[in-house]
């Protein structure tokens, strides 16, 4: 299988290149190889031979820049994903395409299912659900996962949390009003080496581990398992008062891909404790 990842220096395209590496023939390209804002770079995989699928990890995810650069949200987001995927329908390439929670507005009491209306409440969400859709309407051949709260090797909370176990101070605040999942990036790798292998219909998907928390539970979970004597104390969104609104029930609902019987996702606690192996 021949597949192309774009966006492969960031969190998720790093993991997807060392796990598809010894698995698949994979060309990688990091921005300054390829800017997928500028269709007319897109011509370089043409010049790829026997080229079957490009996996789109591009994008603007900081949350709370996007409110103060919308037009680098929207060209990253939802510009150049509406682009990639003309080519890729036009060059028979199938393509899949990473979205997010934050297309909900997060008012559900209940986990959210992929045909739930979105309301996005922030500049990036509204730039991620404007490129899932161009995916989607553009692409017949397209896998559109979201995912959410990902770590991975010295990115995201997890590594945060450890890394102030060697502060003098070894405290950590942490969210207690927001729900979701914590997901590795080697969980979502195999979730996507699941359907390249097994070819389910195309469409939309959530995909993540198994379970909710809170950030406060993860971070309280992480101190008791790991023994670091963090003092971990309860924050909330509105103490935190960050510039990009974030949804309270970020909880995906992922029975539509467990249904498959392609993959059986780990709790998101055995999802960290191996990863931290």
């Amino acid at each position: 299988m021949n597949l192309v990842i774009l966006g492969a220096s960031g969190l998720l395209g790093t993991e997807l290149t060392h796990y598809f590496s010894s698995r698949f023939t994979v060309k990688t390209f990091t921005r300054s190889d390829l800017d997928v804002t500028k269709p007319s770079e897109l011509s370089k995989l043409s010049a790829l031979p026997n080229l079957e699928w490009v996996i789109n990890c591009t994008g603007y995810t900081q949350v709370d820049a996007c409110e103060t650069n919308p037009d680098i949200a929207f060209s990253l987001n939802a510009n150049a994903p509406f682009h990639l995927a003309q080519f890729c329908s036009k060059n028979r390439l199938k393509l899949i395409h990473f979205s997010t929670d934050y297309v909900f507005d997060g008012e559900k009491p209940s986990p959210y299912l992929e045909t739930d209306t979105c309301n996005p409440i922030s500049v990036y969400g509204l730039s991620k659900y404007q490129g899932e859709q161009h995916v989607l309407t553009q692409c017949k051949e397209a896998y559109v996962f979201r995912i959410q709260w990902l770590y991975g090797h010295n990115k995201g909370f997890v590594p945060f949390v450890f890394s102030q176990a060697k502060t003098p101070e070894k405290t950590v605040k942490a969210l207690s009003d927001q729900w979701g999942t914590h997901t590795s990036t080697q969980t979502i790798a195999q979730w996507v080496e699941a359907f390249l292998k097994n070819k389910p219909p195309f469409g939309l998907y959530h995909i993540r581990s198994s379970g909710y928390a809170t950030w406060f539970e993860l971070a309280n979970f992480i101190n008791q398992n790991w023994a670091l004597g963090l003092v971990v104390t309860p924050s909330t969104m509105h103490e935190l008062s960050r510039p990009a609104k974030r949804p309270a029930n970020s909880r995906l609902d992922i029975s539509k891909a467990v249904s498959l019987n392609i993959y059986t996702p780990k709790s998101w606690q055995d999802d960290l404790k191996e990863f931290m192996q």
